[in-house]
């Protein structure tokens, strides 16, 4: 549905599978970042972040434009804390995204939203695919595929 509309980008269902993969991608499409840039540069920018957090992040800046400002912001203007709630969340998919300005959340399809989301919890899949199924295809959808899940988890 979402691709149909036009909505999924190069690479983001790749991302989303893996960050590595994503990479790999956005680099055989020529889509990356130089090597001397800001951004693949950059050092972890907050002491609590894992590397793996922060490697995610940085993979979605390289290679998504989309992201870049983002990623650029996250030291800046108080942003730390907001971060911080999106990584420590029991339910990081209901957490606000932390840069809010319009112009970045107009950006921000459901799909670019799980890939922030699985850069930093990637032990929330399951409920970032539910939030982003019932976003986008609406609830009755979601209430099939959670009782699907549930099903084939007693069965296993």
């Amino acid at each position: 549905m979402e691709d149909a509309d036009g909505r999924v980008g190069p690479g983001e269902r790749e991302y989303l599978i893996s960050p590595t993969l994503g990479s790999v991608t956005m680099t055989a499409l020529g889509i990356v970042q130089p090597p001397d840039s800001k951004i693949a540069t950059s050092k972890k920018v907050f002491d609590w972040m894992s590397d793996d957090q922060f490697n995610n992040l940085q993979i979605l800046a390289l290679h998504y434009d989309w992201f870049q400002e983002m990623f650029e912001r996250m030291p800046r203007d108080g942003r730390e804390t907001l971060w911080r709630t999106l990584c420590e969340s029991e339910q990081p998919e209901l957490q606000p995204l932390p840069d809010r300005q319009e112009r970045t959340e107009d950006n921000i399809t459901p799909m670019r939203r799980m890939c922030i989301i699985r850069a930093v919890r990637s032990d929330k899949m399951m409920q970032i695919t539910s939030q982003f199924i019932l976003q986008v295809m609406g609830k009755r959808l979601a209430d099939n595929v959670h009782m699907y899940i549930y099903t084939r988890k007693l069965l296993i």
